[in-house]
């Protein structure tokens, strides 16, 4: 009975033990978010391996963001391809657009402003405007819009990606942005995107914590 006692008992407690160890050990990594103090001694581990370097975290997700997914390599690959020219091209177009027919609504409305007075033209009026209107913003959208002026202004645009890329200032944006996080929310979004490990640390917790009660109660099996 006390063999099978040993047997059962000191595996399972083990497990019980790696696993709620490997559960602190996790947590500990954001917990406590400040730093605590009995009888104004610093206690050490707090606050939290997190909380202590989240600056140093910061600039390192920020270097690393810098350097390896926004980089002006990356952003310049990216703004090569077929798809990011087709954009470009749908996007420079509806703006072309958008501001012809805009100064050409103002064009109208000041042209115009006074047609009451010859009342028996509006009719003509309004034709010729129309049909001079639309004239014209095709004339200016198959000017500006042309392959040539659209390949210039595409290629002056990669020109500037460096400069753009410069000018944003990546690193120190994604620093900053890390820096005002609250740490419920760093710890948060930390906890969500590695769950699925941070699980299986655990896990194996626990299988280690099984296998060394296992060889303990084997031990103390053969000292009887």
């Amino acid at each position: 009975m006390k063999v099978l006692f040993i047997c059962i008992v000191t595996p399972i407690a083990g497990a019980a033990i790696g696993y709620v160890t490997n559960f602190i050990a996790v947590k500990m990594l954001f917990r406590p978010l400040k730093e605590l103090h009995i009888f104004k001694m610093h206690i050490p581990f707090t606050p939290g391996l997190i909380p202590r370097n989240r600056h140093e975290l910061s600039e390192s997700i920020a270097c690393m963001v810098e350097r390896e997914l926004l980089s002006p390599d990356t952003i310049m690959e990216r703004c090569k391809t077929p798809e990011f020219k087709n954009k470009f091209k749908e996007t420079l177009l509806h703006i072309t657009e958008n501001i012809l027919e805009h100064y050409m609504l103002k064009f109208d409305q000041t042209a115009f402003a006074g047609k009451n007075i010859f009342s028996f033209f509006t009719d003509s009026l309004e034709n010729i405007r129309n049909t001079v209107s639309k004239a014209m913003l095709e004339s200016l959208k198959k000017y500006i819009l042309s392959e040539k002026h659209i390949d210039e202004l595409y290629d002056h645009v990669l020109k500037e990606i460096p400069h753009i890329t410069e000018s944003l200032d990546i690193k120190r944006t994604v620093r900053s942005r890390i820096d005002s996080m609250d740490m419920i929310n760093v710890e948060r979004l930390i906890l969500n995107i590695l769950s699925g490990q941070l699980k299986w640390i655990n896990i194996f917790g626990a299988m280690l914590g099984f296998m060394i009660g296992a060889l303990e109660a084997f031990i103390t099996i053969i000292m009887l």
